[in-house]
């Protein structure tokens, strides 16, 4: 038992001079690495801020979105209500304009044609009165002639074998 507690004895010195030694060491190394972790603790932190702060301002950027979008959207319809009011004015003038084009263009060639007829009936009313003339001339010049050559007959007692 003597060997036991002589050994026992023997470990706790040995560990006593290694524990004074390595003291310095180990206080040394815990240190740092308590300074390392409280360093990569702070980064961290920091990290995570940052990482936060983009967070709430891609958030709000996403919410402000969603508001841009929506009135984009009223903007848009209105643009479009804008833009369809302007062309069924435009539509509607441009009928109005065409209706008095047509107008003019059908009084013009109203005109065109009521000349063309009143030339047409002058002509044939010419046509025809000088026809009916003729004729009349003919008949009477006719009848001059058979009256000339009766009344030359019955002066002269001659017959006209021309007639």
């Amino acid at each position: 038992m003597n060997a036991v507690i002589f050994q026992a004895a023997n470990l706790v010195i040995l560990l006593s001079v290694l524990i004074f030694v390595a003291r310095k060491k180990m206080i040394q190394f815990y240190a740092q690495q308590a300074k390392e972790f409280q360093a990569k603790l702070k980064d961290a932190s920091a990290q995570f801020e940052e990482t936060k702060t983009a967070f709430e301002s891609l958030k709000a950027q996403v919410d402000d979105l969603d508001g841009r979008l929506g009135e984009m959207r009223r903007m848009s319809m209105k643009e479009i209500e804008s833009e369809s009011e302007r062309l069924e004015s435009e539509t509607e003038r441009q009928i109005e304009q065409a209706i008095h084009d047509g107008e003019v263009k059908l009084k013009i060639e109203t005109e065109r044609l009521r000349k063309t007829l009143e030339r047409e009936l002058v002509e044939r009313a010419l046509s025809t009165a000088k026809k009916t003339l003729e004729r009349d001339l003919k008949t009477h010049d006719a009848e001059w002639t058979s009256q000339m050559i009766g009344s030359d007959a019955l002066r002269t007692g001659k017959k006209n074998y021309a007639s």
